[in-house]
């Protein structure tokens, strides 16, 4: 057994999926701040994205997808993108 699972198993998912939650606004407040030039490192930005990496590994402990599952559904978002980028041009 992993570590994550090993802390999903103590902590349970309720307590866990509390963590994503204040992670994501972590990561959130550290790119604010830096874009409302509170700073200007991105140390912290760095860091809290890190920490949503981890995150990001429990939410599919906690439903039960896979990273092919998250691959196929990039290929259709860049998909979009592509397409986004051919009906809307850069003005």
């Amino acid at each position: 057994m992993n570590l994550l699972q090993e802390i999903l198993d103590y902590y349970g998912k309720d307590k866990q999926l509390l963590v994503v939650y204040e992670e994501l606004a972590e990561l959130t407040q550290a790119i604010t701040k830096h874009e409302r030039g509170i700073t200007k490192d991105i140390n912290n930005i760095i860091e809290e994205t890190a920490h949503v990496m981890i995150i990001i590994e429990y939410i599919k402990m906690i439903y039960e997808f896979t990273d092919d599952d998250i691959d196929q559904e990039i290929a259709t978002k860049l998909t979009k993108l592509t397409n986004y980028k051919e009906i809307y041009p850069k003005r």
